[in-house]
């Protein structure tokens, strides 16, 4: 086992704390602001169109099980065309799509 000096642990310690700090800093308020959005709008729709809302509840799970269901299904359109790769190299070729 290798002995690590006291400064060198401490920098080793806060770089890996400032790259989780930036891999989900930005997530963080994201998801915070979405659940209150979408916390809010059932408070919402429930005081204001309660019959409506009920519907949308019903039925959202089968389309998060349909979405999720088409999404490993369909082929992502980034694997069947290459140009789309070389066109973030190439700005003047960017409107060459496949």
């Amino acid at each position: 086992m290798k002995i690590i000096d006291g400064h060198v642990a401490c920098i080793f310690i806060h770089s890996d704390v400032y790259k989780i700090q930036e891999g989900i800093g930005d997530k963080m308020g994201m998801l915070i602001q979405a659940s209150t959005t979408f916390i809010a709008s059932f408070i919402i729709g429930f005081t204001q169109g309660w019959k409506l809302t009920l519907v949308i509840l019903a039925v959202s799970p089968a389309l998060a099980i349909s979405a999720a269901f088409f999404s490993k299904v369909s082929n992502p359109p980034w694997h069947s065309c290459g140009s789309f790769k070389v066109s973030a190299l190439f700005p003047h070729s960017s409107l060459q799509v496949c």
